[in-house]
């Protein structure tokens, strides 16, 4: 991602298996003659609560970031009262990752966030985890998934295999300001009843985040799974 913070528009629809995984793919190739597989990865994600002082964690992660991106990073702090820090190891390219809800949402799930996703120099995501918590952050829950990426139709189609939710797809877009995250949204979701997908609730995706972080470490790192309707 450019050092230029930018706003994340993403749907959810839950998949559930494997075959139901495939299926939805299937769909995506039909409806799209350029659609095609760009990434795969490995990841680890560690969640951090956001009730400690911003102004720390800057000095704290301040050794792992270019100029750039520590300026970018310090922005989202600046302008939000509400944001999700993360920590991602993807296949051994340790992330940064900060999510401020657009408006009063949940600056965890909102469908319109502006996002920041910066590469660090950490060796390992332990090491960056310690910066922060350093900083006063203590840890949320962690996750664990296999992710494909696909190009459609203009969108980014993400597939994982999520420990504890099993198979969820996000269809995503970046856009620059959040006037027209609004207008992508509707975008998404109309797609996505063109493929005949049901989008995933936030009422439902909140209740699924609870229960994860309050039994995450049956789950991280797992293929295990639950379902909470």
């Amino acid at each position: 991602m450019p050092t230029a913070n930018l706003f994340e528009v993403e749907v959810k629809t839950l998949l559930g298996s494997k075959d139901a995984a495939e299926g939805f793919v299937a769909k995506l190739r039909r409806a799209d003659a350029k659609f095609k597989e760009t990434a795969r990865s490995n990841q680890l994600n560690h969640y951090f609560d956001s009730d400690a002082d911003p102004d720390k964690v800057t000095d704290a992660v301040s050794g792992f970031l270019s100029d750039g991106d520590l300026a970018a990073f310090k922005q989202i702090l600046d302008q939000t009262q509400s944001y999700a820090l993360r920590t991602r190891d993807a296949d051994g390219r340790i992330l940064l990752v900060i999510k401020a809800a657009k408006g009063d949402g949940d600056d965890q799930h909102a469908l319109e966030r502006l996002e920041g996703e910066y590469e660090t120099t950490a060796p390992d995501i332990d090491t960056l985890d310690e910066a922060i918590r350093s900083a006063g952050y203590g840890f949320l829950s962690k996750w664990s998934r296999e992710r494909v990426e696909y190009a459609y139709k203009g969108y980014t189609v993400c597939i994982d295999r999520n420990a504890g939710y099993g198979y969820v797809a996000e269809i995503e877009k970046l856009v620059p300001d959040s006037d027209q995250a609004t207008q992508a949204r509707k975008a998404i979701v109309a797609e996505l009843e063109k493929l005949g997908m049901e989008e995933l609730s936030q009422e439902r995706v909140g209740r699924m985040f609870e229960y994860y972080n309050e039994h995450w470490p049956e789950y991280y790192r797992t293929e295990k799974t639950f379902t909470i309707e």
